[in-house]
């Protein structure tokens, strides 16, 4: 990372998966390579993680033998790059509904903190939670959680 180059980010970054043989001969990373010779590998197979709709990363595998990853290793790799892909992206999409789902659930006790101490109706409490986060620039849940934790509009808010 330190040097912006190799293999495990050009994978990253989209360009496919990479394997070298011999990193002491491959000249494509000409900054990383001697670096990665110099700390003990001399091969090295990159596969990127992807799914249909994302790029994730890349997970890299390091021998200190050149010629390591003969095919059959490259095909195993990605088949545990295609899981562990569809895995991650698995578990960012259920870490953003589990957000999405907090979030509302704070924007809804908001509004009923607004409606019972204001004497607001669903709409207009929505109303004033939309200004308050448009006048601010502030996000919504941002908003609605400072009015949960006074049980009314915040002073800094009130401005």
């Amino acid at each position: 990372y330190d040097l912006d180059e190799g293999p495990c980010l050009e994978s990253a970054e989209g360009a496919g998966s990479f394997r070298s043989h011999d990193l002491a001969a491959d000249r494509r990373w000409s900054r990383w390579s001697p670096r990665a010779v110099e700390i003990g590998f001399r091969s090295v197979l990159s596969i990127q993680l992807s799914t249909e709709r994302e790029e994730i990363g890349a997970i890299n595998l390091y021998a200190e033998d050149p010629h390591a990853f003969d095919d059959d290793a490259a095909n195993v790799a990605e088949v545990y790059a295609s899981i562990a892909a569809s895995a991650l992206s698995q578990a960012k999409l259920v870490e953003g509904l589990r957000t999405a789902v907090d979030s509302r659930h704070q924007i809804g006790v908001a509004q009923g903190i607004l409606m019972a101490r204001y004497e607001l109706r669903t709409d207009q409490a929505f109303e004033v939670l939309r200004r308050l986060s448009n006048d601010h620039n502030l996000p919504l849940r941002q908003v609605a959680a400072r009015i949960v934790e006074v049980v009314g509009i915040p002073a800094e808010l009130a401005r």
